[in-house]
């Protein structure tokens, strides 16, 4: 059955992964939505759901066939893994090592066809880094997928982006607070959400 985009919210907000309040974002930034991926991978049974969901949308989309699963980062890698294996392909990850971005744990040959994942995209930039190393290893991204875009279409990846939901989060300075904002009390989030 397909999930509405409410309940798809509504899950996300369930295990904590969107929460709505005050938040002092690492980048010093104020925002009313915090998104924090690693929430909802404490949660295999809503993961595995939300993954469903992906596998529909991509089926319908104009994402050309793709023969592997790369996650963007080790820390997506959880995403990664449960999309593919409920589409029954290989997964494997990328990594940053001494500044360059690495393929990791992988058998993939030259002109292999890949869907890029990502948990959260925002503008775009990190997938874009992931495409243009896997393609300097003569492999072929097809596509980019990904839980929550909050590009508003800005992402500008050169290829289709299929997103869970779209979600606008809005952040402002510290000095043009918005006085619904101002009322309430802030919290500081130490470690970054997602790139």
């Amino acid at each position: 059955m397909t999930m509405t985009r409410d309940e798809v919210l509504d899950t996300l907000r369930s295990t904590g992964a969107v929460s709505e309040g005050h938040f002092i974002l690492p980048s010093g930034l104020r925002s009313p939505t915090l998104i924090d991926r690693s929430r909802l991978f404490m949660y295999p049974c809503h993961l595995q759901r939300l993954c469903q969901e992906l596998e529909r949308k991509l089926r319908v989309s104009s994402v050309e066939p793709f023969d592997h699963i790369v996650s963007i980062s080790r820390a997506n890698m959880v995403l990664g893994y449960e999309l593919a294996r409920q589409l029954d392909l290989i997964s494997t990850w990328m990594e940053k090592d001494g500044g360059q971005t690495k393929l990791i744990g992988s058998d993939l040959t030259r002109g292999a066809r890949l869907l890029v994942v990502e948990d959260v995209v925002n503008t775009g930039a990190s997938s874009r880094e992931a495409i243009h190393a896997l393609e300097s290893l003569g492999m072929k991204a097809v596509g980019v997928c990904c839980l929550i875009d909050r590009s508003a279409g800005d992402a500008n990846l050169d290829l289709p982006l299929v997103s869970l939901i779209d979600l606008t989060v809005p952040a402002y300075p510290a000095d043009r607070i918005p006085a619904q904002l101002q009322a309430i009390p802030a919290i500081s989030i130490g470690n970054p959400v997602s790139g």
